[in-house]
């Protein structure tokens, strides 16, 4: 049986890539826009390791609302099923 031996230094210079950066975000614009009115996202890089994530929040008082009563950003990312 063959065994599959990640190289470390690779992964860890995937997870900092432009490439990786630029699909993250577009996966995050593409949910705030299945979201609606009141969402946004943010991009930032880990202070420690570097590498890129996406937070999604809500940006008025009515999203606040709209994702406390139906879960708004837990359904629409697919999470919650």
């Amino acid at each position: 049986m063959n065994k599959l031996v990640l190289n470390s230094a690779g992964v860890n210079e995937l997870l900092r890539s432009e490439g990786l950066r630029t699909a993250i975000e577009g996966h995050a614009a593409e949910l705030v826009e299945s979201l609606g009115d009141g969402y946004e996202y943010e991009i930032v890089y880990g202070a420690k390791d570097g590498r890129v994530r996406a937070f999604v929040k809500t940006a008025s008082q009515k999203a606040v609302q709209d994702n406390l009563e139906n879960n708004t950003m837990l359904k629409t990312a697919g999470g919650g099923k």
